[in-house]
């Protein structure tokens, strides 16, 4: 199921980058690995409130319609991937994504946060 959300993550904890080779939607084995780490450090730790927020530079900002095109493509792709390959691992917590759209360099990596749900949240999804 796609929900539609703005992701506010003002306390994120920095779990480390996913890096992709140029043109490519594969990550390396460093990147799973990372995932690996991720999923165990959560499921062992029982987190249940908060989300993992997966983070894209695209660089569409450019003046070539098709480089934006092939660039935006290529972000949900790399995106697709990480969201595939925790499902098959029964990642349980929310994945949330962002692609920012008007950044001057295009990474090549997708960045990932633990976003814990603050106590106000918590207390307005019991409600």
């Amino acid at each position: 199921m796609t929900i539609t959300a703005h992701a506010a993550c003002p306390n994120a904890q920095d779990y480390g980058q996913v890096e992709f080779a140029k043109n490519s939607s594969y990550f390396s084995e460093h990147g799973q690995a990372l995932l690996d780490k991720i999923n165990t450090s959560t499921a062992d730790n029982n987190v249940a409130t908060g989300y993992l927020m997966l983070e894209f530079s695209a660089g569409l900002n450019r003046d070539n319609d098709k480089l934006k095109e092939y660039n935006k493509w290529l972000a949900q792709r790399r995106i697709e991937r990480i969201k595939t390959y925790l499902a098959t691992q029964e990642f349980e917590p929310p994945i949330v994504s962002r692609i920012l759209t008007i950044a001057n360099n295009p990474e090549r990596s997708v960045q990932l946060y633990w976003c814990p749900e603050s106590d106000q949240e918590a207390q307005l999804a019991t409600r």
